[in-house]
């Protein structure tokens, strides 16, 4: 009876052990969140405390993940990306499972979107986070590993669970121009009229019908994720937690790039990297297409101009180079493009590439438009001219 009294106790004990640790887990993650550096690092030893010796050591991986965390959103991230590489290495030699408290909040989806973009024990990473079925965070990257991911600007590719989907046999026309339409359109709740429409104009409704339920079926088939494309109300939407897409991630990116004024400007790298060339190039015949490539291309141009006006401004003559031919290569005819050349070649000495410039636009211009540069480029091709005489006009 004794030993069964004491059993009792002892188990009682770490039951209470283990319901102690939880509630700190939990506060320790609320605080960390929220960016409370002292009650995090409070909450912090006190799990130390409470799991040294103990058979709830395992919970020194929460404790990692969360002080790496804390860094990352809130402190040094040199040191929050060094905690949380010692956090993952630990982690994998110890097979971590993750305890519900931390799977199931922000923390764990975060760091490992940062692990990845970092490039840290990425195969543990993404097996850890397709075994638990890890949703990512908002703004997770290309490099989380979606169930699918397309790309359409500059060219058409899909890859399903990491691998490029290629057809040896009979390309599925219907169900991949129903997801290109599906993109074109938004991507959310656009309305399965609209689809039918556009891919079978002049079609019978019903038949139209019929045809936009069986290509949708052989799509949610080709994708392999039945949830991949959800229709609810009448609309489709893209499952923004298993699907990525550039489109979405170069518009994201823009738009932080856009609010963010420093100089280290990580959204407009990405943004520039993201857009590869107009969206989807091999259908420029498809009208469904054609207001999402403008309005694409119209984001990108924009974005360049304001890159490249920060970049002259800050005298990074060679940087503002390379912004302002990404912008050519997207548009031809910009001539404040050609400007903005001009002048940089102009500040860095380098008086026959500004030139060459130049003649390039007054070229572009003559055989499309039929028209001349405008005259305040037509004056600084003169300057250029008298700094430069030896140089043919």
């Amino acid at each position: 009876a004794e030993v069964a009294e004491d059993t009792a106790a002892r188990t009682f004990a770490v039951g209470v052990t283990y319901i102690d640790i939880l509630a700190v887990v939990n506060w320790a993650i609320g605080r960390a969140v929220l960016g409370d550096a002292a009650s995090t690092k409070a909450a912090l030893a006190r799990l130390r405390s409470l799991i040294y010796g103990t058979c709830f050591s395992y919970f020194e991986c929460v404790e990692k993940f969360l002080e790496a965390y804390f860094f990352l959103k809130h402190g040094d991230r040199t040191e929050g990306l060094a905690l949380l590489c010692d956090a993952l290495e630990f982690a994998r030699e110890q097979s971590f499972s993750y305890p519900q408290t931390v799977r199931f909040s922000s923390v764990i989806s975060e760091i490992f979107a940062e692990a990845l973009q970092a490039g840290t024990e990425v195969e543990y990473v993404e097996q850890t986070i397709r075994r638990l079925g890890i949703r990512p965070p908002a703004d997770a990257s290309v490099s989380w590993p979606w169930p699918v991911k397309v790309r359409t600007l500059g060219m058409f590719e899909i890859f399903c669970a990491g691998k490029r989907l290629d057809f040896s046999g009979k390309v599925p026309k219907k169900p991949l121009a129903m997801l290109k339409c599906l993109i074109a359109y938004g991507g959310r709740d656009v309305p399965e009229y609209r689809i039918a429409d556009a891919l079978w104009p002049g079609e019978d409704a019903d038949l139209a019908a019929k045809a936009f339920d069986v290509n949708l079926v052989r799509l949610k088939k080709l994708l392999g994720q039945p949830r991949a494309v959800i229709t609810s109300d009448g609309a489709l939407s893209l499952n923004t937690s298993l699907f990525w897409t550039d489109v979405r991630a170069f518009e994201e990116a823009s738009e932080k790039a856009a609010r963010f004024e420093g100089d280290d400007n990580k959204h407009l790298k990405e943004a520039m990297n993201l857009y590869a060339g107009e969206f989807l190039p091999a259908e420029p015949g498809s009208a469904w297409s054609l207001k999402q490539r403008e309005r694409l291309r119209s984001r990108f141009l924009k974005l360049v101009e304001n890159a490249s006006g920060r970049l002259e401004a800050r005298k990074q003559w060679t940087a503002a180079i390379e912004c302002y031919e990404r912008g050519l290569g997207a548009d031809d005819l910009a001539e404040p493009f050609y400007q903005g050349l001009m002048r940089c070649y102009r500040a860095l000495g380098r008086h026959a590439e500004a030139m060459s410039a130049y003649r390039k636009l007054r070229q572009n211009l003559s055989v499309v438009l039929g028209m001349a540069p405008s005259e305040s480029t037509q004056v600084l091709a003169r300057k250029l001219q008298a700094e430069n005489p030896a140089k043919p006009r």
